[in-house]
């Protein structure tokens, strides 16, 4: 059974009457990474502000590690690491005494062999002891990272962490990810970046008008469009022998273009379908199973929203 890190039940925020948030439920468990995705004005923010105590809620309740936001918000605190907007420093101290504050306002023990593990995981070692004025853009958000998982957090919140970042930057920031999991700790992000989320992300929410509409598993794999049914991209230079193949099995052709038709097959049909149209003098260039884009899945889902 999965250890449940947050659970959300029922959030909503209400302001002059109007429902901001409504009714938001979801539950993150340890080791995932959450995208929360959704267009400008959807509520976003306002939840990653709810869950972390900075707005109260009109109703709702939030769990951090059994323990009750409402009850318990000291112990909750203490397992949460979060950045909201742009991270903050003392521009005129070195990254290495901004860390050294902000562990000396913790209410762990953080030692300084914990901080010099941590800046050699957000790959910030050599520039430590630089003033952080002279700090580029992707430097800071690693060392807001770094500040914001100090304390070794069982959940990190990151409210669209990624703008402005450069591809390398981006590169370098799904692998300090994927370390932070590693180690222990959740995490929920919003972005606005589909492409990054499709790579980063075990799941997403996405939010629209102040309501959860779609938590989407991202797998890796074909789509399943009914029960056993997949789509598979086939690519050969004998459509027309190919198009006698799929109409006598009875197969449902979703497009067709030059040299490539996509179809939906039983996925235990793969295998005779494939042996059948060699033996007809197919040639097959490609047999790919098909799995859409997050941006495809999110413009689906809901109806051509944009994020932006």
């Amino acid at each position: 059974m999965s250890e449940e890190v947050l659970v959300a039940k029922g959030l909503t925020k209400k302001i002059g009457g109007k429902a901001i948030v409504d009714s938001i439920g979801f539950t993150i468990n340890k080791g995932e990474i959450i995208g929360l995705l959704g267009p400008n004005g959807a509520g976003k923010t306002t939840l990653i502000r709810m869950l972390t105590g900075l707005i109260s809620r009109s109703e709702g309740t939030v769990t951090i590690n059994n323990n009750d936001l409402d009850k318990e918000f000291r112990e909750c605190m203490e397992e949460v690491g979060a950045i909201i907007e742009n991270p903050e420093f003392y521009n005129y101290l070195s990254g290495w005494e901004n860390l050294k504050q902000f562990a000396r306002m913790s209410r762990k023990t953080i030692t300084d062999e914990t901080i010099r593990r941590i800046v050699e995981q957000v790959k910030l070692t050599e520039s430590i002891q630089d003033k952080v004025k002279t700090y580029s853009l992707g430097m800071r958000q690693r060392l807001g990272i770094a500040q914001a998982i100090l304390h070794h957090p069982a959940l990190l919140i990151l409210d669209e962490p990624l703008n402005g970042v450069d591809p390398k930057g981006m590169h370098d920031f799904r692998e300090l990810m994927r370390d932070i999991v590693e180690s222990g700790t959740s995490i929920l992000i919003s972005s606005h970046l589909l492409a990054e989320m499709e790579q980063l992300a075990d799941k997403i929410l996405i939010i629209e008008n102040g309501k959860l509409t779609h938590i989407e598993e991202l797998k890796k794999s074909a789509i399943a469009t009914q029960e056993g049914m997949v789509q598979l991209i086939i690519e050969t230079a004998e459509i027309p022998l190919l198009h006698k193949e799929i109409v006598e099995m009875g197969l449902t052709v979703l497009f067709c273009e030059e040299n490539r038709v996509m179809i939906e097959i039983e996925k235990d049909q793969i295998p005779s379908f494939i042996n059948h149209g060699v033996q007809a003098g197919i040639p097959f260039y490609g047999v790919i199973p098909y799995t859409p884009t997050l941006e495809e899945r999110f413009l689906e889902l809901t109806k051509g929203g944009s994020l932006k």
